[in-house]
């Protein structure tokens, strides 16, 4: 008969055994997913170079075009031209590739500027802490958005630029120098998505120069479009003429197509709302 303290003895030498074995058999598995997690991290450092040279190439091809366009006396609507190194030449096409990243992810507009601006801000403090800074980012977009009207683009290019330049507007405006209380969101959603007069009229108020005159003459006719700011509108894309709409007296940033689509707004606005 064997003694209880052999029988332990056994015991423990069976069960480091199996402790061994379980080790070896996992040691294949562990290896391999040593091996997976670095050739993700590979593959990430590769997408990261291969996006940051893709935005080397857009940055030193708008100073050419900048170039170009200076020397030959074109317009250039207000902007002046930054040094190449400048932190704000990179930004203004690094933020425009986090936006449009976003939007071909499926995210709706403002979303794609909150990711932007999420994706961009720790990089670029230094931008966006600086007024000045931000004020040349907005010219830049607006020299974009006029250049796209005056180059004839019919897709909504010119309307993203300009909503863009609104997007820092307001945020110099709410976050800076505390000028306004709220953000225009809805002013941007109507920049990109209504209709070719409202792109016109806001990018002419802003530019310092007369080159948009002929083309708000050809385009003052079109009806402008705004939409409901009521998400459960029964109007399939919540559009409407703008003069029909009415304005939220309490912020004067919210329009409804009629006072029912305002009362179903207000659970959701209120928290928002000055009044």
């Amino acid at each position: 008969m064997v003694s209880r303290k052999k029988a332990k003895g056994k015991a423990r030498k069976a069960a480091k055994g199996k402790e061994k074995q379980s080790l070896s058999a996992d040691e294949p598995q562990v290896e391999l997913d040593t091996q997976m997690q670095r050739l993700r991290l590979e593959d990430l450092l590769l997408n990261n170079a291969a996006q940051q040279n893709a935005v080397d190439e857009k940055v030193q091809r708008e100073q050419q075009m900048l170039r170009r366009l200076n020397n030959t006396g074109k317009c250039l609507h207000g902007l002046v031209p930054k040094p190449g190194g400048d932190i704000c030449n990179r930004f203004v096409v690094e933020f425009a590739e986090e936006y449009n990243q976003a939007i071909f992810s499926g995210s709706k507009l403002l979303r794609a500027l909150d990711t932007a601006r999420n994706a961009t801000e720790l990089e670029y403090a230094e931008v966006y802490n600086d007024k000045a800074k931000l004020e040349w980012v907005v010219s830049n977009y607006l020299f974009h958005g006029t250049q796209r009207v005056m180059d004839g683009c019919k897709e909504h290019g010119p309307g993203v630029n300009a909503s863009f330049a609104l997007f820092f507007e307001e945020l110099i405006a709410v976050e800076l120098t505390k000028s306004r209380p709220m953000t225009h969101y809805s002013k941007m959603i109507e920049l990109q998505l209504t209709d070719i007069h409202t792109t016109v009229s806001f990018l002419k108020k802003r530019i310092p120069c007369c080159c948009l005159n002929e083309k708000y003459k050809q385009v003052k006719s079109i009806k402008k479009m705004g939409f409901c700011c009521n998400s459960h509108c029964s109007q399939p894309d919540g559009m409407f003429e703008r003069s029909s709409l009415l304005c939220c007296t309490g912020c004067d940033l919210m329009s409804y197509c009629s006072s029912k689509c305002q009362r179903a707004d207000w659970k959701k606005h209120k928290f928002i709302c000055r009044k």
